[in-house]
């Protein structure tokens, strides 16, 4: 995300994502390390125009959707999210999401939304630290290219939707 943030200055476009192999200091929540091998997904959605403060409660919940939508068009099943930003398969955590944003007065000037999921690395060991992948939860191996794909077309059409439609979006992947 540190990237990113960088980067914005540069960019003409108001949105665009960047994209990494792997990432050598990526963080989790409470700035805890987040462990981002070859074979995850590793990438910073940036929106890179004025925003409504009110949006950086809402924005993270376009990326889960975004997200699960393009694990369920993938094939994946027992799809489930955790607020603020836990990706699940059958409740165990394969992916996650973090934010970064810098406002000034009441309009956000640049959102940093952070994702990553572990599709295709393979954690030999039982599932460390809660984490685990889609490959070893499912079998399913995927293909980093398609993903992105259908995830870049899905973000497009989540930035589209209102709150309450993301919202009812979100309802059947909701743990109970």
């Amino acid at each position: 995300m540190k990237e990113a943030a960088k980067r914005q200055e540069q960019q003409k476009e108001d949105n665009f994502i960047i994209l990494a192999e792997h990432q050598s200091g990526g963080i989790a929540r409470n700035e805890q390390s987040w462990d981002s091998p070859d074979g995850g997904i590793y990438m910073t959605c940036m929106i890179n125009r004025s925003l409504p403060l009110e949006m950086a409660r809402k924005i993270p919940l376009y990326g889960i959707l975004t997200v699960l939508q393009t694990l369920g068009e993938s094939g994946v099943s027992s799809l489930g999210y955790r607020l603020p930003g836990d990706i699940l398969i059958k409740e165990s955590k394969v992916g996650g999401i973090l934010e970064e944003y810098h406002v000034r007065g009441d309009r956000i000037c640049w959102y940093a939304l952070g994702i990553g999921i572990h599709i295709n690395d393979s954690f030999k060991k039982k599932e460390q630290n809660g984490m685990t992948s889609v490959v070893d939860k499912t079998g399913i191996q995927l293909m980093r290219k398609d993903f992105m794909h259908h995830f870049r077309e899905n973000w497009k059409k989540a930035l589209l939707l209102k709150s309450d439609e993301i919202e009812s979006e979100l309802k059947q992947y909701k743990l109970k």
